[in-house]
């Protein structure tokens, strides 16, 4: 629990956005998770260098991919950003030598 709130407040030093799920209370749920994918997704690719860093700092999968159900999805995106942002507030500052960009481009293609 000290570590998760310590990575919310590195989180918010080093400039990186707010993580928490957000959806529609009164429409589909699917529209904030599916821009949240489509945002990282964008980022990565123009971002490779950061992919492979990514998948070593998420560790094993935690969800069986042939028993996944669409419903348990988010629930084990959100335990991996967790399991991120609790590391992260365990890490040393000297360990962390990154800054978030400052104005993170929101656009999707074709917009």
């Amino acid at each position: 629990e000290e570590a998760l709130y310590e990575g919310i407040l590195q989180m918010q030093r080093k400039g990186l956005p707010d993580v928490v799920q957000r959806n529609n209370p009164f429409g589909s749920g699917y529209a904030g998770p599916m821009y949240v994918s489509s945002w990282f997704f964008k980022w990565l690719v123009t971002h490779p260098e950061f992919q492979k860093d990514l998948m070593e700092a998420s560790g094993e999968p935690a969800q069986d991919a042939v028993r996944m159900w669409a419903s348990s999805i988010g629930v084990g995106r959100q335990n991996v950003t967790k399991k991120l942002v609790v590391d992260l507030g365990a890490a040393s500052e000297s360990q962390l030598k990154f800054t978030a960009e400052k104005e993170a481009d929101r656009k999707l293609y074709g917009e």
